[in-house]
């Protein structure tokens, strides 16, 4: 049953069971199993997602819904990170493709935000998206 597969979860201080694949064995001891079987368990209950200054790009743009809440600032920050002064585009600019920069916002906290909006940074950003990200 549900409980079988269920572990005590600290967030929603209840108990939880995760979506995967579990193997399930039968033996006549730890080095004697017998019998091996995989079975499927599908969760019925979403977890809530909570993000704070801390949460890795990579870990917020696995939910869709987070994705497009922080998409249009990463492109922002693509295009200020590789803009020239006179709108020219070097070598190294070229070199940089889609695939290399979000690798390298993947293991960023989301408050180095603050960081890449430099001088321009509106002091409230970080605030909004996580209020937007969290609602």
């Amino acid at each position: 049953d549900k409980r079988s597969f269920a572990y005590w979860n600290t967030q929603i201080h209840d108990w939880h069971v995760e979506s995967g694949e579990f193997r399930i064995e039968i033996g006549r001891s730890s080095r004697d199993i017998v019998l091996t079987e995989k079975v499927f368990v599908e969760s019925s209950v979403s977890l809530p997602k909570h993000y704070d200054m801390n949460s890795i790009f990579m870990d917020i743009m696995e939910d869709p819904r987070a994705e497009t809440i922080l998409k249009p600032v990463l492109d922002g920050f693509r295009a200020a990170f590789l803009s020239s002064g006179e709108g020219e585009t070097d070598a190294a600019q070229e070199a940089i493709t889609n695939e290399m920069s979000l690798a390298m916002f993947n293991y960023m906290p989301l408050r180095t935000i603050l960081s890449f909006a430099g001088d321009n940074a509106d002091p409230n950003l970080l605030e909004q998206i996580l209020t937007a990200l969290n609602s």
